[in-house]
């Protein structure tokens, strides 16, 4: 799937979406997937491709778990701790318990423009 056309239009309306993320604004991975109507795996599996010459443009640490809380301290994978590391440039502050301290101030509703579409082929094929 990663090479297809739709999986590269899903990428393009979820870059589109990170992109338009001010620092400071956050948004749930499971709201992001919604907005885009694709799995939430599938927006975390771009969200974890995004090649390494973007990685420090693309806000794709504004994404947060859906349950808007990290693990413990000693449970973060190391992209997880980078994560956390960029959010604190971005001002946000998560706390030793992994929630983030005036979550629902900074959450955004991700644009729903794409909610309806069926990511087919040109010619109507998945």
């Amino acid at each position: 799937m990663a090479g297809s056309s739709a999986y590269a239009r899903m990428r393009a309306a979820l870059y589109d979406r990170l992109d338009a993320l001010a620092p400071g604004e956050l948004v749930r991975l499971d709201a992001l997937a919604a907005a885009l109507n694709i799995p939430a795996r599938h927006a975390a599996s771009i969200l974890a491709r995004i090649p390494p010459e973007e990685q420090d443009v693309r806000p794709w640490w504004r994404v947060i778990p859906s349950a808007g809380r990290f693990a413990a301290q000693a449970r973060l994978t190391k992209r997880q701790q980078a994560q956390l590391a960029l959010l604190a440039g971005d001002g946000v502050m998560v706390l030793p318990d992994g929630m983030i301290d005036g979550l629902e101030n900074r959450l955004v509703t991700p644009d729903m423009r794409d909610a309806s579409r069926i990511w087919l082929e040109p010619d109507g094929t998945p």
